[in-house]
């Protein structure tokens, strides 16, 4: 399970969090904090441009690149796992 807490006022300078739990094979723990981390990026972001935060916003879309990657590193070492 993926849970997004968002605690504080918005214009706070409070990240959201995120929590995943529920994890019971590596593969699928790595899987599963790629998309925690697209998601956090795509949290940050939105509050980001909601609140005229570039540095939030900035955060956010690194945070998603850093989720794309993992979930692409996932997919090459699920490929190999078939072989």
């Amino acid at each position: 399970m993926v849970e997004v807490c968002l605690s504080g006022h918005p214009e706070a300078d409070v990240a959201p969090e995120i929590r995943v739990s529920g994890k019971d094979h590596m593969g699928t723990d790595d899987k599963l904090d790629a998309k925690a981390d697209e998601l956090k990026g795509k949290v940050k972001e939105g509050v980001g441009d909601a609140t005229d935060d570039k540095g939030l916003e900035t955060e956010g879309k690194v945070d998603q690149a850093k989720g794309h990657l993992s979930e692409s590193a996932e997919k090459v070492k699920d490929a190999f796992k078939k072989d």
